[in-house]
């Protein structure tokens, strides 16, 4: 995954999985905020998402550029579940934000993953 910067939005254009995204030449960067798509989450920063790890992946390597971007997942309050079973590669959100609350997890499980 390549997070580019978006300026000018005529110069989206269709990505290969059909989203709008900035064109190649766009400059690449590491964001400081992460907007994480999602099928469930727990209170304790863990999600569930779309099953192939791109998220977790390029956060990975955004870190090991020494940069910590704050993780702020999406959801409807429905998608709340009571525990999920996090894999050792799944990285945890920093919060979560609902049509009802935004809620911040403990960070302290944050930099040692």
């Amino acid at each position: 995954m390549i997070f580019r910067q978006y300026e000018n939005p005529t110069d989206l254009v269709k990505s290969a999985v059909g989203t709008l995204s900035p064109p190649s030449y766009a400059k690449e960067m590491s964001p400081d905020l992460i907007l994480m798509p999602l099928i469930a989450f727990d209170l304790k920063g863990n999600r569930i998402g779309y099953g192939r790890g791109y998220y977790d992946r390029a956060i990975a390597d955004i870190r090991l550029e020494g940069k910590n971007p704050y993780l702020l997942g999406i959801a409807f309050d429905m998608q709340e579940t009571s525990c999920i079973q996090a894999e050792a590669t799944d990285i945890r959100l920093h919060a979560i934000l609902t049509e009802s609350r935004f809620s911040q997890f403990s960070t302290e499980h944050i930099e040692k993953v």
